[in-house]
């Protein structure tokens, strides 16, 4: 008849076993543990970048407004020159119609002035 009750040796090393993987369960516990300030860290610099992107967008986004509102104004203001160009060349056009009929008046007064005080002889 064999024994199949287990003996002490076999009791003994199945609590050395359990030992064991005790060890080790609280080996990796303890490396867990000290991993957690890392992971903190790490989540704290993430947090960070998502902060930082969020305000290169909004710096993004206001540049872009701000890009958009000059060239409005610059199309306002090349509306504004034309507009101008076109008055000026208004305005010379009478100052050059007037001009002409300055010149006009003064041909006019110029003959009749010397049509007057040039002796004429009636018959």
């Amino acid at each position: 008849m064999t024994n199949t009750t287990p003996n002490l040796q076999e009791y003994l090393t199945l609590a050395a076993n359990q030992v064991k993987e005790l060890e080790e369960t609280l080996n990796q516990y303890h490396t867990s543990v000290d991993l957690v300030p890392n992971a903190e860290s790490a989540l704290l610099r993430y947090d960070q970048s998502i902060q930082s992107r969020a305000e290169a967008v909004a710096a993004g986004k206001s540049y872009v407004d701000n890009f958009e509102q000059a060239h409005m104004d610059i199309a306002r203001l090349e509306q504004e020159l034309e507009t101008a160009r076109i008055r000026r060349d208004e305005v010379l056009m009478k100052i050059n119609e007037n001009l002409d009929k300055a010149k006009a008046a003064d041909t006019t007064t110029s003959c009749l002035q010397n049509f007057s005080s040039s002796p004429t002889t009636l018959a």
